[in-house]
């Protein structure tokens, strides 16, 4: 079973899993995900995707998009690259992490794709996931091997023990 953590935009989902991941000690694969401030006259704010463990410099090889208000520019072959790292990666670590799945990976069916797939995998998944409403987002959630745990301000810190148990099951 996998660890999905849903909530919204900075209620805490991506601090929860690093605590969670500091309590377990496995190898960890996956992908991680950072919005970046948006500069002055830029294009929007920055999304990078970057690969668990490695370093993180950021470059048009790992640009996932921009966003800003009232719009968004995804780049999906950049999406699919990474699907093809997260495949590559899935069978290396003893824990999965996906932090953070939202409505840009939507534009790359091939990245949705692996995704699911690792979700049927054998290896534990720990993933953030908007609750936006997108057909990706639905299947996740609803994925037949993923516990929802639903994170607000009220709670975020008691389910750090909850998903770390969790996880320690599996």
């Amino acid at each position: 079973m996998h660890a999905l953590i849903v909530g919204e935009q900075g209620v805490g989902k991506s601090t929860l899993i690093a605590r969670v991941r500091q309590g377990l000690s496995r190898t960890e694969a996956g992908l991680e995900t950072v919005r970046e401030a948006a500069l002055a006259g830029d294009r929007g704010a920055p999304v990078y995707i970057y690969r668990v463990g490695e370093p993180r410099s950021r470059s048009d090889r790992n640009l996932a998009a921009y966003v800003r208000q009232g719009g968004r520019e995804v780049f999906p072959r950049v999406f699919d690259r990474f699907a093809g790292f997260l495949e590559e990666d899935a069978s290396k670590g003893s824990l999965i992490v996906l932090d953070e799945l939202g409505f840009l990976e939507s534009a790359s069916p091939r990245f949705c794709d692996a995704v699911l797939r690792v979700l049927d995998g054998p290896v534990p998944v720990i993933a953030a996931v908007k609750p936006a409403d997108t057909p990706f987002l639905r299947a996740v959630r609803g994925h037949r091997n993923g516990r929802v745990f639903r994170i607000d301000r009220e709670n975020r810190y008691a389910l750090a023990e909850t998903v770390l148990a969790f996880l320690r099951e599996q």
